[in-house]
């Protein structure tokens, strides 16, 4: 059960890396994030916009570092 679910995790995970997510800033957001496109995919999503649909779980990555 645990390679199980080990597998759909990698296979997630690849999906969310492949996909092409159009990313909007936050309006009101005085720091620019650069890159942000590439920083942030969301999985399941082909082409921008991206729809969720309520009750579904849809994998998110996000690449960050911390600030000082």
């Amino acid at each position: 059960m645990m390679r199980v679910l080990l597998a759909v995790f990698a296979f997630a995970a690849l999906v969310a890396l492949g996909a092409a997510t159009q990313v909007k800033p936050c309006s009101g957001v005085e720091r620019t994030i650069d890159n942000l496109n590439e920083r942030i995919q969301v999985g399941g999503c082909n082409k921008p916009p991206c729809r969720l649909r309520k009750d579904t779980s849809v994998g998110i990555t996000m690449k960050f570092q911390p600030v000082d």
